[in-house]
């Protein structure tokens, strides 16, 4: 069986990296986003590995991505702001607004978790891309028109970029 091409670039603050999808891909993503702990800091440090955990678990699941397809995880810190990417090559889609969560749903609090912890999210390339903001300072903005928290600003970092999707 073939395997996408794995590719992982580092910097001071940035990390790219496309991996294959299948049932390894979050806990590969998880374990890059260690990468770069020290920057992002033991406070934030669980969450952004959750998050990222959970858009990775997407595109497996609805985006489709098997071993033979790439996931591309991008993930940002700057003083400003910590931004992550996840895409893939799946249908995409459009969020739309989420139900009111209750305790005995399974499955489905992917983009919940992302909307109650992000300053800022949203999607691109038709909805193959989905990224997320945190402020460094914990300040938050509020939801655009679709349900996202819709920026299209990046922080202004050294941004890496990797082969792939």
């Amino acid at each position: 069986m073939r395997h996408a091409e794995r590719t992982c670039r580092l910097s001071s603050n940035a990390l790219a990296l496309v991996l294959p999808g299948g049932p390894e891909a979050a806990f590969e993503a998880r374990s890059a986003v260690r990468l770069l702990r020290r920057l992002i800091g033991p406070e934030q440090l669980p969450l952004i590995e959750l998050l990222v955990s959970e858009l990775v678990s997407n595109s497996v699941k609805h985006g489709g991505a098997g071993p033979e397809d790439p996931v591309r995880l991008e993930l940002v810190v700057s003083d400003q702001a910590l931004r992550v990417e996840v895409s893939d090559l799946g249908p995409g889609f459009r969020p739309a607004p989420q139900p009111t969560p209750t305790p005995d749903r399974i499955g489905g609090w992917g983009l919940i978790m992302i909307d109650r912890s992000a300053s800022r999210w949203g999607i691109r390339h038709g909805g193959r891309c989905v990224w997320f903001e945190l402020e460094r300072d914990g300040r938050t903005s509020t939801h655009s028109s679709d349900g996202s928290r819709d920026s299209p600003a990046r922080p202004a970092t050294n941004r890496v970029a990797a082969n792939g999707i």
